[in-house]
């Protein structure tokens, strides 16, 4: 099927509303999506719809932290 170049294809996405320090912000997120970052400039929040997804996240930023140090440890030698 062809199809121009220039028409997006449609998405189901919803607006998420939260509130980040006192101050409201509305993000378009695609609705499969279990986790976002905030896209506003400075914010490092991430905004997940369960705590399997955050410890998920968490886990795998510890990792390459350890990884990192231990290949710093390695260099030192």
């Amino acid at each position: 099927m062809d199809m121009p170049k220039d028409v997006a294809l449609p998405r189901n996405v919803i607006d998420v509303t939260y509130e980040l320090d006192g101050v409201n912000y509305t993000d378009t997120v695609n609705i499969t999506d279990s986790m976002f970052p905030t896209k506003k400039l400075g914010a490092t929040t991430l905004l997940a719809t369960s705590k399997d997804t955050i410890l998920r996240e968490l886990r795998a930023s510890l990792k390459i932290d350890e990884d990192f140090l231990a290949n710093v440890e390695q260099t030192k030698e």
